[in-house]
């Protein structure tokens, strides 16, 4: 009997675009399903040392996530883990900090 397991990490994790108040993820399915298709995609985000917060859940279709309502010149990790039946398997995690841009003073 066959007994499904949980998925690897999406591959491939990168940083599409950023400004100063979001990013846009991109990342690949994963090369091993667990055997069980993939249902959904969760995002994570850490700011600074702070804890990890659970941005959104996409489904299985969608391979790239705008995240939004970040704060001007913050330092931000992201991570997306990948979701079957069994359960999340483990995160993908941007390679190192993603620091957004400060806004632009006024100049008169």
């Amino acid at each position: 009997m066959f007994c499904a397991a949980l998925p690897e990490a999406p591959i491939n994790l990168t940083v599409k675009d950023k400004k100063e108040n979001y990013v846009t993820l991109t990342w690949k399915t994963p090369k091993n399903d667990g055997g069980a298709k993939i249902e959904a995609y969760h995002i994570r985000v850490k700011e600074g040392d702070k804890d990890w917060k659970d941005v959104s859940k996409v489904t299985a279709y969608d391979t790239d996530y705008k995240v939004t309502k970040l704060t001007p010149g913050g330092s931000y990790n992201f991570a997306v883990l990948a979701e079957n039946s069994v359960g999340k398997g483990p995160a993908a995690e941007t390679s190192s900090p993603v620091v957004l841009k400060k806004k632009a003073g006024m100049l008169f």
